[in-house]
């Protein structure tokens, strides 16, 4: 049987980023957040989708029965940073209580892709983490 395997880290737009981005867009006065030294690889919804296209165009049109590919930007960023740029591009005062939550039991504290399978196929890459944080949030609003 051929196989397609492709793993999508750290997702981000609306749906993947509710509540955070709801309390920040209407401006809470705080929000509860672990310390916030984990980091992830988050990858923009669109970006990630357009990767995925890529691969399955890729195997179709190649014929190789198995692929390995990570899906993200390539770089992990903390949650401390990525809730700091939602932060900042909603305009929010709310105030970002970190280590008001501890880490889950087995919590993973750092997670990257390597895509170096997708840009050996020819993908782009990732718009950067401001950038897709600033569409989410242009999305949320209604902007789009």
């Amino acid at each position: 049987s051929r196989r397609r395997h492709t793993r999508l880290l750290t997702v981000t737009g609306v749906q993947t980023c509710a509540l955070p981005i709801h309390a920040l867009l209407r401006n809470e006065a705080s929000y509860a957040l672990t310390p916030g030294e984990q980091s992830r690889d988050y990858v923009y919804v669109d970006d990630a989708v357009d990767a995925a296209v890529r691969l399955v165009d890729h195997a179709v049109g190649s014929g190789v029965p198995y692929l390995h590919a990570g899906v993200g930007r390539g770089e992990s960023v903390t949650i401390r940073r990525f809730a700091e740029s939602m932060r900042a591009a909603t305009g929010a005062a709310t105030r970002l209580e970190f280590g008001a939550l501890p880490y889950r039991p087995g919590e993973l504290m750092e997670a990257r892709a390597d895509v170096s399978v997708l840009r050996a196929i020819g993908w782009p890459g990732a718009r950067s983490l401001e950038a897709g944080i600033a569409e989410m949030v242009r999305r949320e609003r209604g902007d789009a």
